[in-house]
């Protein structure tokens, strides 16, 4: 009767461990489903951030674009007044 005891014994330790067995396979399955979403939410933050580097670049490009033509308007308002200046009214 003792080894049909251990066996039962046994038995339910087996059992036991199948079903931890399981859970732990859960939560690893779960936890992997984690991080590739993390990894998902990762990814996206780094096209946001290039996708910001580039806006940035481009409105660099674009104030010193609109620099150089106020201060080409500038010279030719200079010029266009000292012109004027030099028209003598009778």
């Amino acid at each position: 009767a003792s080894h049909l005891q251990t066996i039962a014994t046994l038995t339910q330790e087996v059992k036991s461990l199948e079903r931890q067995a399981r859970l732990t396979d859960k939560k690893a399955g779960n936890a992997q489903a984690e991080i590739e979403r993390l990894q998902s939410r990762v990814d996206a933050a780094g096209v946001a951030v290039s996708d910001a580097q580039s806006e940035t670049k481009l409105a660099r490009q674009q104030r010193t674009m609109a620099r150089d033509e106020l201060m080409r308007v500038r010279r030719e308002m200079k010029s266009v007044q000292q012109k004027l200046d030099g028209i003598s009214l009778y």
